[in-house]
């Protein structure tokens, strides 16, 4: 299933699945769509192409950085599961 969405102006023609793809994706269009908009604001150029290649790597920052973010909370969690697997087997232990 094709469906219609516009970034920057231009309107493109994307693949979805079911009707949750297609709310996906043209969340994904927006996201671009507003990005570009947003340097196109703050930025002097006006090739589309550069404020494309810019709002790309606006939005790869913002991946690496909450993949970092996800991994600090990922090491947190198996920290502190491994601090309560310890607890338990004392207490298992001192029950015996």
């Amino acid at each position: 299933r094709l469906i219609q969405v516009e970034v920057y102006g231009q309107r493109y023609s994307l693949r979805a699945e079911d009707e949750a793809d297609s709310a996906y994706v043209e969340q994904l269009a927006a996201h671009v769509d507003r990005k570009m908009r947003e340097i196109a604001s703050t930025t002097p150029t006006v090739d589309s192409f550069k404020v494309a290649v810019l709002a790309a790597v606006n939005i790869a920052d913002e991946l690496l950085q909450m993949r970092g973010e996800r991994k600090v909370v990922e090491d947190y969690i198996n920290r502190k599961t491994r601090d309560i697997e310890a607890l338990l087997d004392e207490g298992i232990k001192s029950a015996r």
